[in-house]
């Protein structure tokens, strides 16, 4: 059975996330199932270290976000966290463009490595 079209916009906008920001993020799919959460965002990431949750729908229905959506999209925000519906690769990159230039351009503050 072929992916459903909003499975393969996920994984469009996951390699133009994933292109963009390198080594500065991680990024992984949340997998709807009988254990998992109602209403997580779609694409859970840290960039640069910043929490991000984007909510992945189809361009005919970006408007269509559930109560439960909206309510964890809020509180990410809430949080001091980055949330976005997204239709498109170019969406989601904005994204990280805009956090580039908050955080002071992709150089920005220096990470501390891992032991």
């Amino acid at each position: 059975m072929p992916p459903k079209p909003e499975t393969k916009l996920q994984g469009k906008i996951r390699k133009a996330l994933t292109e963009h920001g390198g080594g500065d993020l991680y990024i992984f799919k949340m997998h709807g199932g009988p254990h998992s959460p109602t209403g997580v965002p779609d694409l859970i990431m840290c960039y640069r270290g910043v929490f991000v949750g984007m909510e992945v729908k189809m361009p005919a229905r970006a408007a269509k976000v559930t109560e439960v959506q909206a309510y964890h999209l809020n509180s990410i925000r809430r949080a001091g966290g980055y949330s976005a519906v997204v239709t498109n690769p170019e969406e989601g990159v904005a994204i990280l463009k805009k956090l580039d230039e908050t955080l002071g351009g992709r150089d920005g503050p220096p990470r501390e490595e891992a032991a």
